[in-house]
């Protein structure tokens, strides 16, 4: 498991030092989310310092708290859950509703004293809270948006770099990356991305579509001419490494606030696969500056967006 999502009762913090507990744990680069339980999770939490019983609570760490967020609602941070809440019943009681699937990667924290068995702040193991940056297997493509769909589901922007990002297979089936292109797209048709950028490199015999804008779109449109696309598409580049210190070589799937890197193209075939979230703030921010805001220095020979907003049975 790459995430896991910390669902806290708006009751249960009633410190200070249980907010100290778990801020440091939180956050989409941590793989660790919180859950937007009941909806509106945060403007239900009161930080006012009444509502806490520490001698060591001050105006100063409410302010950081409302800060830090801000901080995660920014990055996108919280998950909803997408289950019904009775406001009526205890958050406990509303929790254990929940279907097992989703249970499975919740980490629950309920109130002190509650009657539901979940355990509070007093009970918390915080090795719990630590989730792992690696996972090791030979994947495919439902495993791997099972390891990223709470990353996908919480970014406006994918981009994902390989030198062997192509479309097809050199016989002309379509190949495992165009696969897992389509799951992103199944998995966000109801949040709808904003757009997802492919780089590849250009120039390989193999693949004649990458040769001209016009035989580019005819791909695309046939690769995806069955799935509702992001907003503003999917943006396939052609591009050549010559005379640039940027290259392809690395292989990465990056968000708006994560990068993750392969040590084989998607999904691949090495028995020796893995994929890594890159915990690293000034490497992270050095990728996304360079493959989510589009600053590399490679030359991009052909680049065609391939909108559609329209679906049918594919």
């Amino acid at each position: 498991m790459m995430n896991k999502i910390l669902a806290i009762s708006p009751e249960a913090i009633e410190r200070y030092k249980d907010w100290l507990k778990v801020y440091p744990k939180l956050g989409s680069r941590n793989g660790l989310f919180l859950a937007d339980f009941p909806r509106k999770w945060i403007n239900k939490l009161n930080l006012d310092r009444a509502n806490f019983e520490s001698d060591d609570w001050d105006q100063w760490d409410g302010k950081l708290i409302k800060e830090f967020f801000s901080k995660i609602n920014q990055e996108n941070g919280f998950i909803s859950l997408n289950s019904q809440y009775k406001e009526n019943a205890e958050w406990e009681e509303n929790f254990l509703k929940i279907s097992d699937d989703i249970k499975r990667e919740c980490i629950p924290i309920g109130k002190r004293g509650n009657q539901f068995n979940i355990g509070d702040f007093d009970k918390l193991d915080l090795n719990t809270l630590s989730v792992n940056d690696t996972i090791s297997k030979k994947f495919n493509s439902d495993d791997l948006i099972q390891l990223l769909k709470n990353y996908v589901l919480n970014t406006q922007k994918i981009s994902l770099v390989d030198r062997h990002n192509y479309l097809y297979t050199p016989s002309g089936t379509i190949s495992e990356f165009t696969k897992f292109i389509r799951k992103i797209l199944e998995l966000t048709k109801n949040k709808p991305l904003g757009e997802i950028v492919i780089y590849a490199l250009y120039g390989h015999k193999s693949y004649p579509y990458m040769n001209s804008p016009e035989l580019l779109k005819e791909s695309l449109e046939d690769c995806f001419g069955g799935f509702k696309s992001p907003i503003y598409g999917i943006k396939y580049q052609c591009c050549v490494e010559i005379g640039t210190t940027d290259d392809l070589h690395a292989r990465y799937i990056l968000t708006n606030n994560v990068a993750f890197k392969l040590t084989d193209s998607i999904p691949g075939n090495k028995s020796s696969q893995s994929i890594t979230r890159i915990r690293d703030s000034d490497e992270t921010e050095r990728l996304l500056c360079k493959w989510i805001d589009e600053e590399h220095k490679l030359t991009v020979v052909n680049s065609v967006t391939f909108v559609n907003q329209l679906t049918k049975d594919f």
